[in-house]
């Protein structure tokens, strides 16, 4: 059984809609409830309709109205299956990149080829278990990246920007999306045969994963190929960028109390933005910023034979290259906490933080080491990765029949 297949998309009809940036939405997870509010008055077929429930509807209601949208050909359905090639072109620190993958249907391989790196949580499972259950559909694809280049994914892109694409419109974060469909079926073979040697880690859609494995694994006899799952594969490249996952975070202590219960394991410059990012990224150390109230500080480990003393076991060891983990574990651990919120910008830390909160600003991990971890089984806590730019949910639905 192949580990990746085609598969008929069903998409907004592009007889009905010309314009799909009004239509497409962010991922489920980061769309909070104001922003849901905005999503909704651009379009009453704005795609957050079906990807998220309402406080005052049901499920059952959000699955009736995703079949009403089908019968009305709001969305339509490709004749045969098709692999969709697709690219997203970004503005990323004053440089325009190009992230390529494909979407197709990937097989719900948990043990031998397809590897997760991050715990998930009960509430998103449960949110997304009935969300699924009641539209029997793939609502956007889990983020998935290939350990070594694909060849042929290059190939394909080579031959098909020539060509125009069936979908092409620009969001409002700028970023500007085209799909192509893929027709030549010896690609589709050479790209399946060349996954097929690859080792695969899911970079975002963990959540989604363990849910559709569980649909699988109760529905795998009713339901044709309800073991796979909708998945954007991608490979390594300069344009597939991890951004840092900074905590603003309230504590009962003040700030020079954190800072002298800090001094006894790290170095404490005061600085300015610039050359904290500077520092930040030539460090070796584990290092980490600190921001409250218009002050910059760059904190350093004194000696790596501290993290010795409290990675004692094999397993913990291996975490001494995360900086996420070693936050948590030496130095938010020694505070008290009253809330914690996370960003990946540090304009939004600045303001968040403002002068009663301090914003503890993390350096992203690499993705070598994201795929280290993932390929031997270690999972990165919550919060560690964020891939950009996000995958936009409501370009292609996988229907499960």
């Amino acid at each position: 059984m192949s580990l990746v297949k085609p598969f008929s998309a069903f998409y907004y009809n592009p007889k009905k809609f010309k314009n799909l940036s009004p239509l497409i939405t962010p991922p489920y997870d980061v769309i909070r409830e104001k922003e849901k509010g905005i999503l909704r008055k651009k379009s009453k077929y704005n795609f957050s309709h079906i990807l998220l429930v309402d406080k005052n509807e049901n499920y059952k209601l959000l699955g009736r109205r995703f079949n009403d949208w089908i019968k009305k050909e709001i969305f339509v359905q490709d004749i045969r299956p098709h692999f969709y090639l697709y690219e997203q072109k970004f503005n990323f620190q004053g440089k325009i990149l190009r992230r390529v993958g494909f979407l197709c249907l990937l097989k719900l391989d948990k043990k031998e080829t397809v590897f997760p790196h991050e715990t998930t949580l009960r509430a998103p499972k449960k949110d997304r278990w009935y969300i699924l259950k009641e539209t029997k559909a793939n609502l956007s694809p889990i983020f998935v990246v290939s350990y070594k280049k694909l060849k042929t994914l290059q190939n394909l892109y080579l031959f098909y920007t020539r060509k125009k694409p069936f979908i092409e419109f620009k969001n409002l974060e700028g970023v500007t999306h085209r799909l192509w469909k893929v027709e030549e079926k010896n690609l589709e073979v050479d790209l399946s045969r060349e996954i097929e040697k690859s080792k695969l880690f899911i970079a975002d859609g963990h959540h989604r994963f363990e849910v559709a494995y569980r649909y699988f694994k109760l529905n795998g006899t009713r339901f044709k190929e309800a073991n796979y799952i909708l998945a954007y594969l991608t490979d390594p490249s300069t344009s597939l960028i991890i951004l840092p996952t900074h905590r603003v975070v309230e504590l009962e202590e003040e700030l020079e109390e954190v800072l002298k219960k800090l001094s006894s394991q790290f170095l404490i410059r005061c600085t300015n933005q610039r050359e904290l990012l500077t520092y930040l990224k030539k460090g070796r150390l584990f290092s980490f910023g600190i921001y409250t109230n218009g002050l910059f500080y760059f904190l350093k480990l004194k000696n790596k034979k501290i993290l010795d003393k409290i990675f004692k076991n094999k397993e913990e060891r291996n975490y001494q290259k995360l900086d996420v983990y070693i936050f948590h574990k030496l130095v938010l651990k020694k505070f008290k906490v009253k809330e914690i919120l996370y960003t990946h910008y540090l304009k939004e830390l600045k303001k968040i933080a403002g002068s009663s909160k301090i914003g503890f600003i993390l350096r992203s991990p690499s993705l070598e080491t994201v795929f280290s971890f993932a390929s031997r089984g270690y999972l990165l806590p919550q919060k560690s990765t964020y891939f950009y730019p996000k995958l936009p949910s409501g370009l292609v639905i996988r229907r499960i029949s």
